[in-house]
Parts: C-alpha cells; structure tokens; sequence
C-alpha cells in the first residue's frame, strides 16, 4: 500500500511548534465531526487525534492534565513536548 506524503506532512515534521497530539471530547458529536474532518485534511495523518472520553487513552494525557481539564480548553502537545491550551492550540 502506497503512502500518501503531502508538504503539509513535511512541514509538521519539520515545525517542531506542529501539533503532535489532539486532544478532543469524543462524547461531542460536534467535536468528533470536526476531527474526522480535519484527520482527512493534508498533514491530519501525521498527528495523533486522542479522544479523552476513552478511559484506555488516559496514559496519552500531558503531565499534569487531567480529563477535566482537557475537557474545558482545547489542549495540543506539540512535537518538542510542549502543552498548549486555548487559542494558542
């Protein structure tokens, strides 16, 4: 099977501010919607998309974050390790 590599996956590999980790309420049919679609958008395969309703993703969680707070903001981990929360995600 042949993969698929676009710039925008070059680029993500390459920006070490590009998201590595998504986290998202995956019990917000909104939510789940928009991830799906993003997923299939250029550089969407290259990031992990984590539901944080499934309690088997809670190891995947930044230091100091809980499911709670990943709920109320919108939080990415970029590729250098960083958490990022709101907007700025």
């Amino acid at each position: 099977m042949l993969h698929h590599f676009s710039p925008m996956d070059a680029i993500a590999e390459q920006d070490t501010r590009a998201a590595s980790k998504v986290f998202f309420d995956g019990g917000c049919p909104v939510c789940r919607r928009e991830i799906a679609w993003y997923t299939n958008r250029p550089g969407g395969k290259s990031m992990s998309w984590i539901d944080v309703t499934d309690d088997a993703n809670t190891a995947e969680f930044p230091a100091g974050y809980n499911r709670d707070a990943l709920l109320r903001r919108f939080t990415v981990v970029r590729r250098d390790g960083a958490a990022v929360t709101g907007a700025a995600g």
